[in-house]
């Protein structure tokens, strides 16, 4: 009998945990079919630099294949090492920091909150009293970082004239189309 609820108990934690984890999947999966960057779409930058893995400016490819691992790993319920999430967000973030040059658009940004959702979830199963709290705070800081982006997408918009010279980044075009 206590194995039995053991089991049920396991089982609920895990139901509990699988809306965060699918909602990830399915925001990264949306964010190769809206515009990440210079109007190009996700899947597209994808193809394009699978080649060039090596080249620091494709490394969020390299997220991509990390995600995945991730994903399915947790999916199963095994144990993740904590160096892969970790490195996972390292090479999704720089984009938005402005180290990629060029317009980024909607696909990116769901790209980028996908991997930030996986990353409370992975947290959430490695210390599942907090993981609540957890989640909340991951809410939050998606959008706190996404209205910041388009905050700024705005300023530069507004203020076009004074960045000629420079490349304009992170929603110059809202919607990220040439």
């Amino acid at each position: 009998m206590a194995i039995e609820q053991d089991l049920t108990q396991k089982n609920k934690e895990t139901y509990r945990r699988k809306p965060l984890l699918y909602t990830a999947l399915i925001l990264f999966i949306l964010s190769w079919f809206l515009p990440a960057a210079e109007g190009y779409l996700g899947l597209m930058i994808v193809i394009q630099a699978l080649p060039f893995i090596w080249y620091p400016l494709a490394w969020p490819v390299s997220a991509n294949m990390m995600f995945y691992t991730i994903y399915s790993r947790l999916d199963d319920n095994k144990a993740v090492s904590p160096w892969l999430p970790c490195l996972m967000l390292f090479m999704m973030i720089p984009g938005s920091l402005g180290l990629a040059g060029g317009v980024l658009g909607w696909g990116y940004v769901i790209w980028v909150v996908s991997g930030i959702l996986l990353f409370a979830d992975w947290l959430g199963s490695r210390k599942p009293q907090k993981r609540r709290l957890i989640v909340r705070l991951a809410v939050v800081i998606c959008l706190i970082w996404t209205v910041g982006l388009v905050g700024i997408g705005l300023s530069q918009k507004k203020y076009h004239h004074r960045f000629e010279e420079k490349p304009l980044n992170v929603f110059y075009n809202t919607w990220g189309f040439k």
